[in-house]
């Protein structure tokens, strides 16, 4: 893990670069187009990250700020998930910190992502879990406390995130995989989610001895993404072990993604490049975006790195984040709409801006090997 001197150093040095905005909502959050320090500045350009995405995240944010409620907590404006505050704080708090803004240091988020942090420990249960009505809820509130306190070194969140860590492990299913809700069947997103939280945990609670937190588990979850993999040379993944499988779709993106963070699988694997080199020539358009989809190939296709990185996955996905955000005046403006007649809009807009923000390393997901 990257020592935390060095992350807040370079988290500092580049919060503290800005330009006058345009409009005080279009204020782009993290790195302007030119930004007097010239090796942050070549570092974000050599990712591929332009000023158009620093104004599809900062107007995505400014959204995100706005739908915080008084006590520190979001709500999903899907009616069936309204009450699941946990997870929607979780997930709305996760692009503020892939963005560099903490509740420690941050350029104009500090305060709401203080409230945020402090609704999800007063909503930890005894258990560790927070209630939540899905694993991917469970996930997202463990990735808000794990990265936070990654970034920050703060003490006082690492408690919280070790037992929720220990209640979405022991939620693991008898076939390495994780559900959707108790008394469901394991399923790939679920488990991708999971893994990917139980990731993050692994790098910032890890002991002097390096990874081995959730070594276990891991290995476990490898052999359900053994079970549902499919296709040519085992690169697609079905949703459940009953379901066929496609290739952009969440379920193969999420276990691609999964395989790569569960560790044993380095950018160059033969694998890994005919994997990604699938979800590269699935970049998601203006027509066809999957939220969920275009998060977990964005992890993995920038992973790769090269040509299926540079070429075919992230312009695509920069002109399609910047096409699907709301730009007309009015409480919308900066969200993205769920796609056809599923989902919400703070899931749809915080995925998102995720998948934008993938190239700034902030979260350990991110962060290449």
């Amino acid at each position: 893990m990257t020592p935390l001197l060095t992350r807040r150093r370079f988290a500092a040095a580049a919060l503290a670069l800005a330009t006058g905005p345009a409009r005080a909502i279009d204020d782009p959050i993290a790195l302007p187009p030119a930004a007097p320090d010239e090796k942050v500045r070549r570092f974000f350009e050599s990712a591929g990250c332009g000023p158009q995405d620093h104004y599809t995240i900062g107007r995505a944010l400014y959204w995100l700020k706005q739908q915080q409620r008084s006590d520190g907590l979001w709500a999903f404006d899907d009616g069936a998930r309204k009450a699941d505050t946990a997870a929607a704080t979780g997930l709305a708090l996760l692009p503020f910190l892939a963005a560099g803004e903490t509740h420690k240091f941050a350029k104009k988020y500090r305060t709401n992502v203080a409230a945020g942090l402090k609704a999800l420990r007063a909503a930890q249960q005894a258990d560790g879990g927070f209630g939540c009505l899905s694993t991917a809820g469970t996930a997202w509130a463990l990735l808000a406390l794990s990265e936070a306190y990654a970034v920050t070194g703060d003490a006082a969140l690492r408690g919280p995130a070790r037992k929720a860590a220990d209640f979405l492990a022991a939620a693991q299913q008898p076939d390495g995989g994780w559900a959707a809700n108790p008394g469901f069947g394991s399923d790939t997103v679920s488990t991708a989610w999971a893994v990917q939280a139980l990731a993050s945990a692994d790098r910032s609670l890890a002991d002097t001895n390096g990874r081995g937190v959730n070594a276990r588990a891991f290995g476990r979850a490898g052999g359900y993404l053994d079970a549902v993999a499919t296709g040519p040379g085992k690169t697609l993944f079905r949703p459940s072990p009953r379901w066929p499988a496609g290739v952009a779709t969440a379920a193969t993106s999420g276990g691609v993604a999964a395989r790569m963070l569960a560790g044993g699988v380095w950018a160059d694997d033969p694998w890994f490049v005919a994997a990604t080199d699938n979800l590269a020539d699935c970049a998601p358009t203006a027509e066809r975006f999957n939220p969920e989809f275009a998060y977990f190939a964005a992890v993995a296709v920038r992973r790769r790195g090269g040509e299926a990185w540079a070429r075919r996955w992230k312009p695509a996905v920069t002109d399609v984040a910047a096409a699907l955000q709301v730009r007309a005046d009015g409480p919308a403006h900066g969200s993205v709409a769920p796609p056809g007649k599923a989902g919400d809009r703070l899931t749809a807009t915080a995925l998102s801006a995720l998948t934008v923000e993938v190239h700034y390393g902030h979260l350990s997901p991110f962060k290449q090997p």
